[in-house]
């Protein structure tokens, strides 16, 4: 089930960040969670986690779904040019990035609901 509560369409007929309303209800659900995550720290407002899902959202559907440990090198070396007013460096940003690429994954691939955690 994705975000809105329906099975997600095959990833041949349709990707999750194709239309702005996804975003929105990834933003909304990390809204909610975010402080919840192992990788909040102290101090720091939606203000900053937010560039950092958004930019893991749209570069997720930059480098066509290949996995987060593909190019996480190149996510950090882009990280300054991307994160926008956020004042999370990679170290910080990068639990929240690697979090919506892996609900990303599971929302295509149907097993979002069967894995508990996500925070690696």
């Amino acid at each position: 089930m994705n975000l809105r509560g329906r099975p997600p369409q095959s990833s041949a007929a349709r990707q999750p960040f194709e239309e702005e309303s996804d975003w929105m209800d990834y933003e909304r659900h990390f809204r909610r969670v975010y402080r919840e995550a192992v990788y909040y720290s102290t101090g720091r407002g939606w203000p900053d986690y937010a560039p950092a899902y958004r930019y893991g959202y749209e570069s997720y559907g930059r480098f066509g779904g290949r996995r987060f440990d593909e190019v996480e090198a190149q996510l950090e070396h882009d990280w300054d040019a991307g994160r926008a007013e956020s004042r999370l460096a990679w170290a910080e940003a990068r639990g929240a990035i690697r979090d919506i690429w892996q609900l990303i994954d599971q929302d295509i691939s149907g097993e979002r609901g069967r894995s508990t955690d996500r925070r690696q």
